[in-house]
């Protein structure tokens, strides 16, 4: 019976209402704090992600550059050539009509 008659006590509610006070302060302070603490992970994560997705588009950006670069050297190395062998082709051409034209000449006049 003391023990239904100390549950009934007002000075022992009193500190088991104190006691749970603290318990849920506590808990709240807690939760408040988790709260708060992963807000700042998830922020966090979330700029290392875009910094990071940042980052590997430039890359991305800067090897497709590099790449057309390359692929334009190449091709303008390539059309040099190109055109160097057409020029050395007509500059032949010219001589071979050049000289049929003074044969041809020679011929006439003989």
């Amino acid at each position: 019976m003391q023990n239904e008659q100390s549950t009934k006590d007002p000075e022992v509610i009193s500190q088991q209402i104190d006691e749970t006070r603290t318990r849920i302060a506590d808990d709240v302070e807690a939760i408040a704090y988790h709260k708060t603490h992963l807000k700042e992970e998830v922020k966090e994560a979330v700029h290392d992600k875009v910094d990071d997705t940042k980052q590997d588009m430039k890359d991305q950006v800067k090897q497709t550059a590099e790449n057309v670069k390359d692929n334009v050297a190449d091709k303008a190395g390539q059309l040099k050539e190109t055109l160097s062998e057409k020029k050395d082709d007509l500059v032949d051409a010219y001589h071979k009509a050049k000289d049929k034209a003074a044969e041809a000449a020679q011929n006439a006049g003989s």
